[in-house]
């Protein structure tokens, strides 16, 4: 049961990361500086873009990641559950079989 919770996991994992890699397009700015860097200006707006592109980025990563915390939360969760049930019935036919070589 451990292993199918953990393949999973893993695959929502996967699936995550897949969602993070943006491909270029035509809004997003270049990943190297312009050369024309020569004004301050159009180095300063190379720049703002960059960061906010990258400050766009971080605030969807930290909300995937929130999303995916609580989702293993949750696994954890119904993982120690079954175990703690597991463990009772355990426990209950550990008694019986005491009960059966008593008798």
């Amino acid at each position: 049961m451990h292993a199918e919770a953990i393949a999973d996991v893993g695959l929502r994992i996967e699936s995550r990361r897949g969602k993070h890699q943006m491909s270029p397009s035509m809004d997003e700015p270049p990943s190297s500086p312009p050369t024309d860097l020569s004004s301050p200006e159009s180095a300063l707006a190379y720049y703002k873009s960059q960061y906010e592109q990258l400050e766009h980025e971080l605030a969807e990563f930290q909300a995937s990641s929130q999303e995916l915390e609580a989702e293993l939360e949750k696994d954890v969760e119904a993982a120690e559950k079954r175990e703690r049930a597991l463990q009772e019935k355990v426990e209950s036919l550990g008694f019986e079989v005491e009960e059966w070589k008593v008798c």
